[in-house]
């Protein structure tokens, strides 16, 4: 099984041309998208900047919640991620250990 995932690009809340409320009132909002790749239904989760960050902790929540929601056939024996180069959201640390901690403790026994 094959699952890409992504932080697409941040937008700022409300769209506004006025250049005065361009930089004081607006707000980020994020939208995280996880698809398997043989799938044709990605799932998205979304937030503001009031919520949550956009750093590797929110990153790995929202892919252990997706890692978790999913149903593994008996077939499937192997489970691989693709995602941009993203140091400070994807590659790191945080994110591994956030992986090993599912292989470790809830992944089915096949995988």
């Amino acid at each position: 099984m094959s699952i890409s995932f992504d932080l697409q690009q941040v937008h700022p809340l409300p769209k506004t041309p006025i250049q005065d409320a361009f930089y004081s009132r607006q707000i980020a909002f994020y939208s995280f998208c996880c698809m398997g790749l043989s799938s044709k239904e990605p799932t998205f989760y979304t937030w503001t900047e009031n919520q949550a960050g956009r750093k590797s902790t929110e990153i790995g929540s929202t892919l252990l919640h997706h890692i978790r929601s999913l149903n593994f056939p008996s077939d499937v024996d192997t489970l691989s991620l693709f995602c941009d180069g993203c140091a400070g959201q994807n590659r790191n640390a945080h994110i591994l250990h956030t992986l090993c901690l599912w292989l470790q403790a809830e992944s089915p026994p096949q995988i």
